[in-house]
C-alpha cells in the first residue's frame, strides 16, 4: 500500500513538472475585449500589418497604440465592441498610456524561437502554431508549445539547411 501510494504520487509529480510552463487553451482576459475575427477576418487586415515584426526578427511584436489609431481615428464605434472598448483605445493614445496587453503563446524563458527563420525562411503559415486566430473572438494559446510539438514538427519538415540564410 505505502509503494502503490508513492508510486501514485511520483506519477502525479512527473506529469506535473512535464507539463510546467505549457499553456495550452490559455485565453486570459485582456485589457481590451479585441476580436481577431472582427479585425483580420470580417475587415481583412493582414497579421504582418499589426504583427510587423514577424517578417523581421525574433518576436512578432504587440502593435503599438498609434497603429490602432491609423483606422480608430476614423471609426470611433465598433459593430460588436462599440463605443466603449474603441475609447479604451482613444483614450490610451490621448494620454500616452500603453495598452498592457497579456500574452497569450507562451516559450520558456530558456527557449530561443525566431518568427522570421520560421515564416519568411521556413515559409510556415501562422495558423500552424497559433491556430485559426483569424476565427477567434477570444484568441487563445491553441498548441502547448512543448519540446517535443516542436520537435515533431521539425522532423516533418525537410528542413533546407543549405540555403543564404543559413549559410550567413
Amino acid at each position: 500500500l505505502i509503494l502503490l501510494t508513492w508510486t501514485g504520487i511520483f506519477v502525479i509529480i512527473v506529469q506535473d513538472a512535464i507539463a510546467l510552463n505549457r499553456s495550452k487553451d490559455y485565453a486570459p482576459v485582456q485589457p481590451i475585449k479585441f476580436s481577431h475575427l472582427i479585425h483580420a477576418t470580417n475587415n481583412q487586415i493582414e497579421c504582418n500589418y499589426c504583427h510587423s515584426g514577424v517578417l523581421k526578427g525574433k518576436s512578432a511584436g504587440i502593435p503599438p497604440v498609434s497603429l490602432c489609431m491609423n483606422c480608430h481615428k476614423h471609426l470611433p464605434k465598433g459593430t460588436r465592441t462599440g463605443f466603449f472598448e474603441i475609447r479604451k483605445i482613444t483614450e490610451s493614445y490621448e494620454n500616452k498610456i500603453p495598452i498592457r496587453w497579456i500574452r497569450v503563446d507562451k516559450l520558456p524563458d530558456y527557449t530561443y524561437f525566431n518568427h522570421m527563420q520560421h515564416v519568411k525562411i521556413g515559409k510556415i503559415n501562422c495558423i500552424t502554431c497559433h491556430g485559426d486566430v483569424k476565427s477567434m473572438h477570444i484568441i487563445r494559446q491553441v498548441e502547448d508549445l512543448s519540446m517535443g510539438w516542436c520537435i515533431k514538427c521539425h522532423d516533418t519538415r525537410a528542413v533546407d539547411f543549405s540555403n543564404e540564410y543559413y549559410k550567413t
